[in-house]
């Protein structure tokens, strides 16, 4: 949820740490590449954003909760992540994306953009500073809302009855242990 809301790199989430999640009660915002740590973005140190969508506010308000000052915000390796993510596409039977390539957590961040043009009908200098990329063109090439409909049209009724459940209560689904 967090990669998808927060169009998050991998390297982006494998580096948050629990202090680098801020709450101020009305806003929840994530800081990448903090320069402190001599950590870097692809583009640059100090960088972040706000997190729009109720459920990744309430998937780090678990983080916050669960895990301790200093730690890393997740306990999963990336190689954890991309199993768990692969188990996931199993489990929903997503069809092959259009494009003829895999489905791989990179995808989110592709998602993330073209679903925050269309729904938030996002300019694209909006997704340019929210995905922290440089160039015009690589928000032309992540923002690609006809393939999210085309895919969308394509996903069976279980898997859009689960979707409504999720969004229904998204909280049921952020209690981290």
């Amino acid at each position: 949820m967090l990669s998808f809301d927060a169009l998050l790199r991998e390297q982006d989430w494998t580096r948050l740490q629990r202090d680098d999640i801020a709450d101020d009660g009305d806003n929840i915002a994530l800081s990448l590449g903090v320069l402190a740590r001599n950590e870097s973005c692809k583009t640059g140190h100090n960088q972040g954003v706000v997190l729009l969508r109720e459920a990744a506010r309430l998937c780090a308000k678990a983080l916050l909760a669960a895990r301790p000052s200093g730690a890393k915000a997740f306990v999963l390796s990336e190689e954890g992540y991309v199993t768990l993510f692969h188990s996931a596409v199993a489990d929903l039977q997503l069809p092959r994306p259009d494009n003829g390539l895999d489905w791989v957590p990179h995808c989110l961040r592709h998602g993330g953009a073209s679903e925050f043009h269309r729904i938030f009908k996002a300019s694209a200098l909006d997704i340019k500073l929210r995905g922290r990329w440089e160039s015009d063109k690589a928000v032309a090439r992540y923002t690609k809302s006809h393939q999210l409909v085309a895919l969308d049209a394509r996903l069976s009724d279980e898997v859009h009855a689960r979707a409504a459940r999720f969004w229904a209560d998204p909280s049921s689904r952020f209690r981290l242990r």
